[in-house]
């Protein structure tokens, strides 16, 4: 992420403030991802020439090898967040065989000022939320190593986690040039979360040595001053950039996923001074999480109340749309709504409505993946699983349900993987994750790590759950366990019956022979 003189950049309907890494028309914020707003800066600082391509690979990936089509689609993100497009080119112009230019008139205003405060009656700061949403500064990561070489290493890793939580549309993150003014220097994190704008700030250090390397990270509250979480990770130093990845999608994964993730719990248990509209939405929307989490009828229905109330208070929520979606997708494959095809249809609109709203957020390219695949469109729902995957490759959320996808699609083995590095990514996962992998290692006829997954199951009890378990108990000629588990299924449905549960709309296996699979398993386990 390339760094910023701190200025305030004004074309007639446009502001691009980069001190706040903001960029606004008419005054309403515009989301835009943070490698694409660098671009942006670039072509506004140098609106009076034409910026060659080989000057913006350079400048914005710093020499490393990329593809054309990496630069087009950031050029495409552009336009898009100011609203120009490859036809009209009213803003950001092609200049053929040359480069690029800026050709909007641009006024440099002022510089920008730092994050503004709510004082109170009293006179004591709050914390001013620029986004009303989980906000986050990364301070540089301390070398300790006492060897200046590791500097840059510390610098790629404070940038990399940036560059990644930014990704997660619902977080509000202090971009990198202001976080960057605190390099080397000892700070009061409240005083910082104050300077920012910031609720929780995120600092660790770096030491090296002997080939090995131990990163610590740790998330704290700038207005209490309490610790909310730390972790550290020792690694071998055999490949750098390996490590500065691995390390990155950990970290990213385990405080930003939706469920389990520790910057979404900290910010929910905050619920003195919500106020305005779109905060209450995000608390809604978390608690909509919680319920459809247990995986019960009474929590589907729960959240979707919750869901529903976050989009009546912010319409364009997108992400919401999403996981409204959902729960008329759980009704019909946990078998809760008879009327299947209504269930699945309502969740296919509010999937479009998401994708409406918002096509880069990467929950609703989920929910319409999972639509495609109960119609029996397999390649259509990997194909949006994909870009899911693609807009956030550190949620583990999407990645647990492409695993799921996957297997249902035939390829059991690539979706044991995504499960695994799922859970790799967010080791607070909730036990949904450990649901999905007892399917996948039956799909895959790895029996006995299905048996032993289920182990892990604390609280979820689902009539599926048990039907894959039953089916592996069998595979492995455990009759009397395969039998116990269907006694267990008759209690939790006792309409079930080999017929139903084996029926195309409760299990969408591309493959004919994977179907038989599950099929001959759960008469064996003695489902009639």
């Amino acid at each position: 992420m390339r760094k910023h003189a701190i200025m305030i950049y004004q074309t007639d309907t446009l502001t691009v403030d980069t001190g706040r890494y903001l960029l606004s028309q008419n005054d309403k914020p515009i989301e835009i991802e943070p490698q694409v707003f660098d671009l942006l800066v670039y072509l506004i600082e140098n609106h009076n020439r034409v910026v060659t391509r080989r000057e913006l690979l350079e400048k914005m990936w710093k020499g490393r090898v990329v593809s054309d089509s990496a630069l087009n689609a950031r050029l495409k993100a552009a336009r898009k967040a100011v609203g120009d497009s490859g036809r009209t080119q009213s803003i950001i112009k092609t200049i053929h065989g040359r480069g690029y230019q800026f050709v909007a008139s641009v006024k440099i205003c002022k510089a920008a000022e730092p994050a503004s405060l709510n004082v109170t009656s009293t006179g004591n700061p709050q914390i001013f939320d620029l986004s009303e949403k989980p906000s986050i500064a990364v301070l540089p990561f301390a070398n300790i190593s006492g060897d200046l070489s590791q500097a840059y290493f510390c610098d790629g890793l404070t940038e990399d986690i940036i560059t990644q939580l930014s990704r997660f549309r619902d977080l509000f993150v202090t971009a990198s040039n202001s976080s960057f003014v605190y390099k080397g220097k000892a700070v009061k994190i409240q005083e910082v979360g104050r300077e920012l704008g910031v609720r929780y700030i995120l600092e660790g250090s770096v030491q090296a040595s002997n080939k090995r390397v131990r990163i610590s990270a740790q998330l704290i509250d700038s207005q209490s001053g309490q610790h909310l979480w730390a972790e550290r990770y020792d690694r071998r130093l055999d490949d750098i950039f390996e490590v500065q990845d691995e390390v990155t999608n950990r970290v990213v994964g385990t405080l930003a996923s939706g469920y389990g993730g520790r910057l979404r719990k900290a910010w929910q248990k905050q619920t003195q001074g919500i106020r305005s509209r779109n905060a209450r939405a995000f608390d809604y929307f978390m608690r909509g999480l919680d319920a459809v989490d247990h995986f019960t009828l009474e929590g589907n229905r729960q959240g979707r109340k919750f869901f529903e109330q976050a989009i009546e208070l912010d319409p364009n929520y997108a992400k919401a749309y999403g996981k409204l979606a959902w729960t008329y997708f759980l009704d019909a494959v946990e078998g809760w709504d008879p009327r299947w095809e209504k269930a699945i249809e309502k969740g296919h609109e509010f999937s479009l409505k998401g994708i409406e709203i918002d096509d880069n957020e990467s929950w609703v390219h989920w929910s319409l993946g999972a639509y495609y695949v109960y119609v029996g469109k397999h390649d259509a729902a990997i194909f949006e699983l994909e870009r899911a995957v693609e807009l956030n490759p550190n949620d583990a959320d999407v990645l647990t349900d492409y695993g799921i996808f996957l297997s249902y699609s035939g390829r059991a083995k690539e979706g044991i993987a995504a499960a695994l590095k799922a859970m790799q990514l967010n080791p607070h996962y909730p036990e949904w994750y450990t649901l999905q992998l007892v399917q996948i290692y039956h799909d895959a006829r790895q029996y006995e790590d299905a048996v032993v997954t289920f182990q892990r199951q604390r609280t979820i009890d689902t009539t599926l759950v048990r039907l894959y378990l039953a089916a592996s108990h069998a595979a492995l000629g455990n009759t009397g366990e395969a039998r116990r588990h269907i006694e267990r299924v008759l209690q939790l449905d006792p309409d079930a019956t080999l017929k139903r549960w084996t029926d195309f709309k409760l299990a969408p296996y591309k493959i004919p022979e994977d179907l038989q699979h599950f099929r001959d398993n759960l008469h064996r386990a003695g489902l009639r």
